[in-house]
């Protein structure tokens, strides 16, 4: 992702009432070289890096591998936390613990600071999509493919994230529900127009292949829609299909309820 998409989502951060406070963790060397990208975006007050080192010295904790949990207690008013890791860079809202990107970076600080900032604008739309995964069934799929189903919906979320409107809630948050009245609850920030997605892998025709049906459900757990794809398992193209149907069908449905 080039730099210029830092100057696309810079008006909505220069509308924004106040500046968001955001933390970069993870990576030492490119936690600092973003923090310092990103000092010349207005709209955004960045936690120091002195400061971040402090807090985590204190409490005797490694930059890396911090939960969500534990970052929301070290630093409690901060807006957003990106973790850059070897590989990806993921953005998350503090405040309800939704995810609004997780990509990959190439070891390019400009295309670091650019997602974050295009993570960041999310917030500002007035339509979102909130999605949440509720659990990932296996029927019948060969013992040596089982590890890979996590793996895949992991990608498959990542590949939702991608879209402007799309927030995911964190899997351990949902992990914490224990009624279906919670779910709807504020600390979930999880609109009745919410969607919580199951998905069930099953074995295809031929040894190898492995089928995914997604069913979507809304707040209640009455099912909306249930989208079938063939052998996901296959490549990179197969899970990008399979995000694309599943993004083209709350997308679509979500703009009919709209127009209603």
């Amino acid at each position: 992702m080039k730099w210029f998409l830092v100057w696309l989502f810079f008006p909505f951060l220069l509308m924004a009432d106040a500046a968001f406070q955001l933390a970069i963790l993870g990576h030492p060397e490119w936690a600092a070289l973003v923090t310092a990208e990103l000092s010349r975006v207005d709209g955004i007050w960045l936690l120091e890096r002195s400061h971040i080192t402090q807090v985590l010295k204190e409490h005797r904790l490694a930059e890396k591998g911090l939960s969500e949990e534990q970052l929301r207690k070290l630093f409690p008013h901060t807006d957003f936390f990106a973790l850059i890791d070897e590989k990806r860079v993921l953005v998350f809202n503090a405040k309800n613990g939704f995810r609004l990107a997780d990509s990959e970076h190439a070891d390019n600080i400009k295309t670091m600071a650019g997602e974050i900032c295009r993570a960041i604008a999310k917030t500002g739309q007035t339509d979102p999509v909130y999605l949440a995964t509720l659990a990932i069934h296996d029927v019948g799929v060969p013992h040596r493919l089982r590890d890979r189903l996590p793996e895949a919906v992991d990608a498959i979320e990542r590949c939702l994230l991608t879209n402007q409107r799309i927030q995911i809630l964190e899997r351990n948050r949902l992990g914490l529900v224990t009624s279906e009245r919670s779910l709807s609850g504020t600390a979930f920030a999880l609109t009745p127009s919410a969607r919580l997605l199951v998905f069930e892998f099953e074995p295809g025709e031929t040894g190898g292949v492995v089928n995914v049906v997604v069913t979507i459900h809304d707040l209640n757990r009455q099912e909306i829609g249930r989208l079938k794809i063939d052998d996901v398992l296959q490549n990179d193209s197969a899970i990008r299909q399979c995000a694309n149907t599943i993004q083209k069908h709350l997308l679509t449905a979500n703009g009919q309820k709209k127009g209603e």
